[in-house]
C-alpha cells in the first residue's frame, strides 16, 4: 500500500478524455426522469445500436446545463424486409458540474429561470417529440474532435 496519494495514481487506470467545449455558452435545465452525459457519441449507428458501451454519467433531474453546440450523428435504419434510410441525430454538447459531454435534446429547456422550467415537458408519444424546449437559440455544429 502506498504511502501517499501520488504512488496511487501511479496504479490508476486512464480516465476518460472529455471533449473540448467551444467558448459559447447558453443556460439550459434538463427536463428528463433519465438524461445520460456520454463522453463521447458514435458517427454512426445502426438502428440505434452502436458498437460497444460509451462512458457517461447520470445527471440529475433538472440539473443546469452550459449548452455550447451541437454534434449531428447519423443512425442508418434498416427495416425487413428491404427498407434502410438514414437519418440525422442531434446531441447537444454540455459542461456539468466540470464535465463535458454529449446529451439528447429531447430533454433540455432553455432558459435563465430555473423557476421557468415545466416540471414535465409535453412529450408527445406519436412523434416521439416535445413542443416546446423554451428559447431555442441558434446552435452551431461542434468542431471536429
Amino acid at each position: 500500500m502506498p504511502d501517499d496519494i501520488a504512488g496511487c495514481d501511479a496504479d490508476a487506470p486512464e480516465t476518460v478524455s472529455e471533449p473540448e467545449a467551444p467558448d459559447v455558452h447558453h443556460q439550459a435545465y434538463v427536463a428528463g426522469y433519465e438524461v445520460w452525459l456520454r463522453f463521447s457519441v458514435p458517427a454512426t449507428t445502426f438502428n440505434g445500436q452502436s458498437n460497444g458501451d460509451h462512458e457517461a454519467v447520470k445527471l440529475p433531474q433538472r440539473a443546469e446545463v452550459d449548452v455550447h453546440c451541437i454534434r449531428t450523428t447519423v443512425n442508418v435504419v434498416e427495416e425487413p424486409p428491404s427498407t434502410a434510410y438514414r437519418e440525422d441525430v442531434p446531441y447537444y454538447l454540455v459542461t456539468h458540474d466540470g464535465h463535458t459531454g454529449y446529451v439528447d435534446p429531447l430533454w433540455v429547456y432553455f432558459t435563465d429561470d430555473p423557476s421557468e422550467v415545466p416540471e414535465v415537458l409535453d412529450y408527445d408519444d406519436d412523434t416521439g417529440t416535445v413542443a416546446d424546449h423554451g428559447n431555442v437559440p441558434e446552435l452551431a455544429e461542434c468542431p471536429a474532435d
